[in-house]
């Protein structure tokens, strides 16, 4: 049998696998080439010379990298004029160095061989030499144009000049060039293309004549905006995904402009982040036919006196306009209509806006502009009108607020939330106040005088003085009047808004420091009998003051909630009047640790790391009408839960001194586990009536303490010591036990008792055994 080989076939086969492996590989072995101004071109033609040598020499460095599918070529520092148009192909980076110069140069010293509008087109240059066009986004692809230090593109002020032409190209990254000196040319022009990000650099200085934009964005279609270059096919392809941000703009006509309107479609996924526009002649940005752009981070620096807007948009769909800074602005946002200003008989295309983007649109800032308020085009914007303020920086970074029945949030897209009522006004007020403080380190709020319903906590950070003019009443509201936003249970809550949503984003002491909330003369924080409502809840902070507060009306819980604190001030102040609880448990001021065994403390943004009090006093205050003024309900203890030993958290160094307790329902201290307390020269009246087993001060743990010179009327017992061990939670603590020293001793006997059941102090030493207690005297009155 005679077998016959189709080599044709084979060496096909061969030469398409090799071909596919080549191609394949091109990308991913790309070749990197050097030059300097003095390199020799790689090509040489009747119109080489001293005016043309650089142009020849990047265009054949170009051209081989586009016959070998990909490649860098990077310019060393120096300058090169370049006269003509270099055409940029796919899979191409262009590097220049520090200190490298590319700069439009019209000179050939050639009669017959012109010198070109442009420096760089993106399209490769076998498709202009073969008469052909690029349409959707089919061009050249995956480019990148970079520079480091001051490398510069500088189009010498020649007239018409372009810099960078990207037309129908897909994936092209243009970062770190300086560009300067364009008279009537436009740096970068975009036209029908996809995934373009100008990042990082420099565009300055266009001539007084220049009516031209450092970047413009067109559609490719036919109009005297868009270049009409013969590769390029006017198929009304528009660009998609374009980001410009961290640019400056400096002494330009315009930043950005769009001046084509595409009736079949918008631009899409345009960005324009963190840039700094100054000194522009015009408007900065001039949008048409762009659908959900998002604008922001930017600020725009000194238009004052031009009768232009800073921003403009026509037949723009739902722009973000949001985080903006506006300086010395004439007029810093104006919706206008085609009609105006194209006179395309268009009036149909309109802007169109929504709540949500005036929410955005809140919340840019202002410095120096002539008007603050931006008109809005039509719309309902859910009843709260088509005008927006813009607030100007001078409201912000004050070192002190006042806030009364007129002042509106500094957040103004507050106002515009469902959750925005008549009744949450004051909320939202004093949260963006809090939200500004922790942004600025701190300041004072001067709350002026007047009755304000809070109806949500406020959460207070770090440097923080709240002034309370006399007068002033602050009340734990019942209702919100808005269905989105149930009530809260606190007031207060001592810790960085930033964190209030956090889990365990502090612990120790390292929450909010150095928070003071006094009057001058008398101010009343009132919970209004809400069940399980709080004044203030505070934990892992340092430094806090209150003073001349009357905390009034409380219901199961506590009118302070004093956890893993340390250097506290209670000054002045009254605590009266709650709900009698179930057990007649419920503190005036609560002292717990933050332990997930105990449950004593449920804020999540605590770390729950079992940190004690440390340093706490409560002096020259009243408490009255209440179940407990002052107390712990569990401590952290030394046991083993779970497999964990754990030390024992005493509180140290407790002050409670010169302060009047009266009508108390329980015992009116309850000590537990506390190192070194000191409860001295207070007056303890009607404390528990009626039932002869309670006590003034109920302590057990207690480590050294002084409990000396007060004086107890019409109470039970003064004082009784006891050991005692958590119940229901945390049980696996051990046992604590009073430890009294003979100069503890000695201080029992300095308290005074008038119309008590006995006139001795008990201290057990048994754990539930109160039998033969051991007793000390102390003074009848």
């Amino acid at each position: 049998m005679t077998i016959r080989i189709n080599w044709r076939a084979i060496f096909l086969c061969v030469f398409t696998l090799s071909f596919v492996v080549l191609v394949s590989g091109e990308v991913a072995q790309a070749k990197t080439y050097q030059v300097t101004p003095n390199s020799k071109p790689l090509i040489k033609t009747k119109n080489s010379n001293q005016h043309t040598k650089h142009y020849y020499l990047l265009k054949g460095y170009l051209e081989r990298i586009e016959k070998e599918g990909g490649g860098k070529l990077i310019l060393k520092k120096g300058t090169y004029k370049i006269s003509n148009n270099l055409y940029i192909p796919s899979n191409t980076t262009l590097e220049l160095k520090d200190g490298t110069k590319v700069q439009k140069y019209n000179q050939t010293g050639k009669a017959n061989f012109k010198a070109s509008k442009s420096l760089f087109l993106l399209v490769p240059s076998q498709t202009v030499k073969k008469g052909k066009q690029v349409n959707g986004y089919a061009g050249s692809k995956n480019i990148t144009i970079k520079g480091y230090g001051s490398a510069t593109i500088d189009l010498g002020k020649i007239e018409k000049a372009q810099g960078i032409v990207s037309a129908h190209t897909n994936n092209v990254r243009i970062t770190g060039i300086q560009f300067r000196n364009n008279h009537k040319g436009t740096f970068i022009h975009i036209i029908g293309s996809m995934k373009q990000n100008i990042k990082n650099n420099h565009f300055l200085y266009a001539t007084k004549q220049t009516t031209t934009p450092a970047i413009r964005l067109e559609s490719a279609m036919k109009h005297a905006a868009v270049l009409n270059y013969a590769w390029i096919k006017h198929d009304q392809v528009t660009n998609q995904y374009v980001t410009i941000s961290n640019n400056q703009f400096d002494s330009q006509y315009m930043a950005v402009r769009t001046s084509t309107y595409n009736k079949k479609a918008h631009q899409t996924g345009i960005v324009i982040k963190s840039n700094q526009l100054k000194r522009m002649n015009n408007t900065s940005l001039y949008l048409v036919g762009w659908a959900n752009p998002i604008i922001d981070h930017n600020q725009f620096d000194d238009t004052m006196g031009k009768a232009n807007a800073t921003i403009e948009l026509r037949a723009v769909q739902t722009p973000v306009i949001r985080k903006n800074m506006f300086i010395r602005s004439n007029q810093m946002v104006a919706f206008r209509t085609l009609s105006e200003s194209l006179q395309l008989g268009l009036s149909a295309a309109k802007n169109t806006f929504t709540l949500d983007n005036k929410r955005d649109l809140l919340t840019n800032k202002a410095r120096q502009v002539k008007q603050n308020i931006i008109v809005l085009p039509s719309g309902s914007y859910n009843q709260t009108g088509n005008k927006a303020e813009i607030m100007d920086e001078a409201e912000f970074q004050k070192d002190v607020y006042h806030v009364n029945h007129d002042t509106k949030p500094l957040n103004r897209t507050y106002e515009l939330r469902p959750s925005y009522t008549s009744m949450t006004k004051d909320y939202y007020v004093l949260r963006s106040i809090f939200e500004q403080l922790e942004k600025q380190n701190g300041g004072t709020v001067y709350i002026e005088k007047g009755t304000y319903m809070l109806t949500n906590t406020l959460f207070i950070p770090s440097n923080v003085t709240v002034e309370l003019e006399d007068g002033v009443i602050l009340k734990k509201a019942l209702e919100t009047d808005a269905t989105t936003m149930p009530l809260s249970n606190s007031i207060f809550q001592l810790v960085p808004p930033s964190k209030a949503n956090k889990k365990a984003s502090v612990r120790e002491y390292d929450g909010s420091q150095n928070i003071k909330i006094y009057s001058q003369g008398r101010a009343t924080i009132d919970l209004q009998h809400k069940y399980f409502s709080f004044g203030v809840i505070m934990a892992h902070t340092n430094n806090v003051v209150f003073k001349n507060i009357d905390f009034r009306n409380m219901n199961s819980g506590h009118f302070i909630e004093l956890d893993a604190s340390q250097d506290v001030l209670i000054d002045a102040c009254t605590f009266e009047d709650s709900t009698p609880s179930e057990n007649m448990v419920k503190e005036a001021i609560n002292i717990d640790t933050p332990d997930r065994a105990t449950k004593g403390f449920n804020s999540e943004w605590s770390s729950f790391d079992r940190t004690p009090v440390n340093r706490v006093t409560i002096q020259d205050s009243t408490f009255k009408n209440i179940d407990r003024a002052i107390g712990t309900h569990k401590y952290s203890g030394e046991g083993i839960i779970k497999g964990v030993h754990y030390e024992s958290k005493p509180h140290k160094g407790i002050v409670i001194q010169n302060n009047i307790f009266m009508d108390i329902r329980n015992d009116a201290i309850r000590a537990m586990n506390w190192d070194g307390p000191i409860i001295s020269q207070n007056y303890f009246k009607n404390i528990a009536v009626g039932q002869s087993g309670k006590r003034g001060i109920l302590s057990s743990g207690s480590y050294a303490p002084r409990y000396e010179h007060n004086t107890f009327e019409n109470v039970g017992r003064a004082m009784q010591f006891l050991p005692w061990r958590n119940n229901v939670n945390a049980e696996e603590y051990e046992i604590i036990y009073d430890r009294l020293d003979e100069e503890a001793i000695r201080a029992l006997e300095t308290n005074i008792g008038k119309d008590l059941d006995e006139y001795f102090i008990r201290i057990s030493d048994q754990y539930l055994v109160y039998t033969n207690p051991k007793k000390v005297t102390i003074i009848k009155q």
